[in-house]
């Protein structure tokens, strides 16, 4: 270990308490086990030049045995991966410190122990994660654009780090007519307006310092919603977004006869720009929501609040912060019961929903009389449970929330609660793909975060055995607290994906199985179930580490189902 590395050591030591040092006393030796790591974490670094791979740099964490000590003689300490490569061995008379170079990311649960000369042993786990950063994507920033499609005739400049006179062409070629050139610390001093994607986080440094030297950030959505002479229907939330501005604008189809549905569902906006509806449905992510200043939509709601993004919000409550903005300026709200306490302002008229009864005019809930359950508006009953296509506690709020958007723009309930009943959903959402000898298989691939994987599960554990398909990428979100909440719920549990190792080391109460693809997957739960049992995908994750999006991980889980189980 040359002299930097051993400084950096050092510190560690000093700072990382039980992290970087792991200690166990075996029942069955003498031997007092204990190692000291350099880290407990470490980035594998490649970097890349017009789309080629230059180099690689993996980290070496040391394992220090050196205070490990027994009644007998050392003969050998060791590294075991636990991923059935043979195990790291050092002779314990001659070294103490075994070095390992990490070439591939993700969590390693790895076994370090010692041996005695009589073949005593003792051992310890230690966690280590290992991420991978890209270098072009890590320490550039990304380009700043704006979908307008030739909406007006403002002139907009892309402008993107390392642009290539091949990528400059490319974009040219789906922009015609707009500015391209390439980012540079001095692109944003003197810029009075950004039109920024929301897939740019706000806060990048180059355009927070142009914010601070007075440029404005402007959205597709402000400019629709500047423009567009119609009443806005605004719906977020972390789950059931889509389902519920898909719905609202189906239901409401008799009462309003030209309806837009946009946003972060079908089409973009501004491709509607110079269109007339009668009333616009949008639904809006937390990254919209950042850069959305001064909106004040007809009805706003926030359907529902649970964990997500934590790879871009410092916390949870950031997170929550963000989407709870919709109401900064809205005329009519319907909240959610269950998040009264996080909202306030005043609005012009407010209804409320949630599962459970109330009372009041412009409250939405619940009520359960002779084993059937009931939708009702303050005591008035509106329609049974069992009428609806769509099953699940989280789809009766979807319900309710509807009800009360329309209640809100003074819609006759009698076409809203037919549309209600006769709604199906969109596709990968709760959707059944097949019944095979008596095996329910369900597509729930939009199931993207902790809390829609909850809601699916609650939703299906009442009527079946489980087989649960998990995995993805976690968007820095762990999964620890929620193992002892899905272990009842489930019979079996195959993960999938990029966070594969973290998951099975959170879940493992939940005695998980690793599979390489969902083919695999679908191969072992079909092969663990029996008549009566149903294998969900619900992964709880985001579809990015192998798929283009939650819609072709849903089809290829419906293919799989298709071939496997012929």
């Amino acid at each position: 270990m040359g002299s930097t590395r051993y400084a950096l050591f050092v510190v560690l030591l000093l700072t990382m308490s039980l992290a970087g040092c792991t200690s166990e006393e075996s029942s069955e030796s003498t031997i007092s086990l204990s190692v000291e790591h350099t880290a407990d974490s470490g980035i594998i670094v490649e970097s890349y030049s017009n789309g080629d791979k230059i180099s690689t740099n993996s980290p070496t964490i040391d394992f220090d045995f050196s205070s490990t000590s027994a009644e007998l003689e050392l003969t050998k300490f060791g590294i075991n991966l636990n991923d059935g490569t043979d195990s790291l061995e050092i002779d314990a008379s001659n070294n103490s410190v075994i070095s390992f170079e990490f070439l591939q990311h993700g969590w390693y649960n790895l076994t370090a122990y010692a041996i005695d000369e009589d073949g005593g042993q003792a051992s310890a786990i230690i966690s280590i994660k290992i991420d991978l950063q890209i270098e072009w994507a890590k320490c550039h920033d990304l380009p700043i654009v704006i979908h307008c499609r030739n909406a007006f005739n403002e002139v907009f400049e892309v402008l993107e780090d390392n642009l290539t006179e091949r990528k400059m062409s490319q974009l040219n070629k789906i922009k015609k007519g707009v500015k391209v050139g390439s980012f540079s610390d001095h692109s944003l001093l003197n810029v009075s307006e950004i039109y920024l994607s929301p897939g740019v986080p706000k806060l990048k440094k180059r355009i927070d310092q142009a914010v601070k030297n007075g440029a404005q950030i402007i959205s597709d959505i402000k400019i629709f919603f500047d423009r567009a002479r119609c009443p806005v229907v605004a719906i977020t939330g972390t789950n059931g977004k889509s389902t519920v501005s898909d719905l609202v604008s189906l239901s409401l189809s008799n009462h309003y006869k030209n309806i837009l549905l946009a946003g972060n569902i079908g089409e973009p906006v501004l491709d509607h720009i110079n269109s007339k509806p009668d009333l616009a449905v949008l639904e809006l992510s937390s990254f919209q929501l950042e850069i959305l200043n001064e909106f004040s939509p007809e009805v706003a709601v926030v359907l529902n609040l649970s964990p997500d993004h934590m790879d871009r919000y410092d916390d949870v409550n950031s997170y929550f912060s963000t989407k709870l903005s919709i109401y900064d300026n809205c005329k009519k709200a319907v909240i959610n019961r269950a998040l009264s306490e996080k909202i306030k302002g005043t609005f012009k008229r407010l209804a409320t929903f949630g599962l459970g009864e109330t009372k009041g005019l412009g409250n939405f809930g619940t009520v359960t009389r002779h084993n059937e359950t009931f939708l009702v508006h303050d005591s008035e009953v509106l329609l049974r449970e069992s009428e609806l296509n769509l099953k699940g506690s989280h789809n009766l709020e979807n319900a309710l929330a509807t009800l009360a958007i329309a209640w809100l723009l003074d819609v006759d309930f009698s076409s809203v609660l037919d549309s209600i009943k006769d709604y199906r959903g969109l596709p990968h959402r709760s959707e059944v793909v097949t019944d095979k000898n008596g095996v329910l298989f369900v597509n729930d691939s939009k199931a993207t975060n902790q809390g829609a994987l909850m809601a699916s599960l609650k939703s299906h554990a009442k009527n079946y055995r489980i087989h649960l398909i998990l995995g993805g990428e976690t968007k820095g979100t762990s999964f620890s607290r929620l193992a002892e909440k899905i272990r009842p719920l489930i019979e079996s549990l195959c993960i999938i994906g990029k966070n594969q190792e973290q998951l099975r080391y959170e879940l493992s109460c939940c005695s998980p199985m690793g599979c390489k693809n969902i083919y695999d997957a679908v191969y072992e739960c079909y092969k663990n179930s029996k008549e009566g049992d149903l294998v969900l995908l619900a992964p709880g994750c985001a579809s990015t580490d192998q798929f283009k999006n939650f819609e072709e991980r849903g089809q290829v889980f419906q293919r799989a189902v298709s071939e496997v189980i012929s």
